[in-house]
């Protein structure tokens, strides 16, 4: 498992108050730990998972362990309570990247804007919301590359918090690619992926698990599955 040997600075953006750190990898990492709560990493890792299965422009991400070398001589108290010991979940650092602004909007293919948002109502994440453009998007862009980067999955698998999605998710005008072809496509896929939710939940480490999240594997499959149970209340926003 990847060290974090270098503790930087807390993000200024984002309620989970993810760290910048340093692995020993030579990669840097946006980290959320103890501040975040273990629910938080386990919708990190399995929407994580799942999205880059799909094809997703999701950074890669990782588990990361603190260097017990920081803990025992309290380098960056503060910061380092954010964290707290054992494992912890870290979206790898991706250079040169802005949120992303109203008039980025019309350069995202449109066809990869309903992709997000049908993953985004497939996975319960009401947490990319984009009005006249303000919000907490959780969508980065690169002005070098002209690409999307899709971000922080922490509020993901909650459906009470669904009300507002078609109002307020930043692709909501996305919607109007979901043909029958589209929706198709999208199913057969979810299928194939969804054949490896057990693996990617027997991956994630006792400690995330270790007290009552209000999730588990039983649970994530009656939400993941509805697509499949109930196409037409799910295809049609219900």
């Amino acid at each position: 498992m990847i060290r974090i040997i270098e503790i930087g600075e807390i993000a200024h953006q984002g309620v989970t108050q993810p760290v910048f750190c340093r692995g020993d990898d030579g990669h840097h990492y946006f980290v959320k730990g103890n501040y975040a709560g273990n629910k938080a990493l386990v919708a990190e890792w399995v929407a994580n998972r799942l999205g880059r299965l799909l094809g997703l422009p999701i950074p890669e991400f990782a588990m990361l362990q603190v260097d017990p070398l920081l803990i025992k001589y309290g380098a960056k108290p503060v910061e380092l309570a954010r964290l707290g010991s054992g494992t912890v979940f870290g979206s790898r650092y991706v250079p040169n990247l802005v949120e992303i602004r109203e008039t980025d909007l019309p350069q995202v293919d449109f066809t990869l804007q309903a992709n997000v948002l049908a993953f985004d109502w497939w996975i319960a994440n009401s947490d990319r919301i984009f009005v006249d453009g303000a919000g907490n998007p959780n969508l980065l862009w690169s002005e070098t590359d002209q690409r999307l980067w899709v971000i922080d999955h922490n509020l993901a698998f909650d459906p009470t918090l669904m009300a507002d999605f078609w109002g307020q998710h930043a692709f909501r005008a996305a919607e109007a690619a979901w043909t029958e072809d589209f929706i198709q496509a999208v199913s057969h896929e979810f299928r194939q992926v969804l054949t490896q939710l057990p693996g990617i939940w027997r991956e994630l480490p006792e400690e995330w698990l270790s007290t009552e999240i209000g999730l588990t594997l039983a649970q994530l499959e009656v939400l993941l599955w509805r697509f499949d149970r109930e196409p037409a209340i799910f295809w049609s926003r219900l």
